[in-house]
């Protein structure tokens, strides 16, 4: 995907991370890469003249808006400067709620971390060209490994919320019938957290944070 894209030498790294805004729904909008691309070339220097921060999203009626840039980076950094500031933003977002999501107490810490897993993913589709590709493709299935797991348990807190909003207003010949589907959903959840569990502690002993920090103090490109 955008492989042309990405590999163009180009000091104008911010209009790529408009692809994240296609990965945080976890989807892509058709004719994607063609606009992109198009825009790219034609546009950039333009917009660039005007603002210092900025990502393009793409719109349903195949224009573009421009809106900030959630990571801060500015409109000349170099391709692997403006990698390693989104990667790493994901990173520290991700092992920020590990804690939190493996305790369990709240469930706003693994949304929050599976949030993360998915914006990583989708950093790293875009800027692999930035690093060596065997080291990058070891870390690029960790992360999915990650992403799945937790995808899994949030799949059912998602659920069991909803019957428990479904219960404020059932009538009481439903009551039975909702409790009994809302114990076999906690049931599921508990089994699913397990593996979760295992998983997480797996990846935090593996060396998953300093594995990152290694992949982003050297790039394929150096500094250039």
């Amino acid at each position: 995907m955008l492989s042309n894209a990405m590999h163009l030498r180009t000091r104008y790294a911010a209009p790529l991370i408009s692809i994240f805004s296609h990965h945080r729904n976890g989807g892509e909008e058709a004719g994607t890469q063609t606009h992109i691309q198009r825009h790219y070339q034609t546009h950039t220097k333009h917009m660039l003249d005007k603002h210092k921060y900025f990502r393009l999203r793409y719109l349903n009626n195949g224009g573009f808006r421009m809106i900030k840039s959630p990571y801060g980076i500015e409109a000349d950094v170099t391709f692997d400067e403006a990698a390693r500031v989104a990667i790493k933003s994901q990173v520290d977002a991700l092992m920020l709620n590990l804690e939190g999501t493996i305790k369990g107490d709240d469930i706003e810490a693994l949304h929050d971390m599976r949030v993360a897993s998915r914006r990583l993913r989708a950093a790293m589709s875009v800027f692999s060209p930035a690093f060596p590709a065997r080291q990058f493709g070891v870390l690029e299935k960790e992360v999915a490994r990650v992403t799945d797991a937790l995808g899994e348990v949030r799949d059912s807190d998602v659920l069991i919320e909803f019957i428990d909003s479904m219960k404020q207003e059932a009538p009481e010949s439903e009551q039975v019938g909702l409790d009994a589907f809302r114990g076999h959903l906690v049931d599921l959840r508990n089994s699913q957290r397990v593996v979760m569990n295992k998983e997480l502690n797996r990846m935090n002993k593996s060396g998953f944070a300093r594995d990152f920090e290694s992949l982003l103090s050297g790039s394929k490109r150096g500094n250039s």
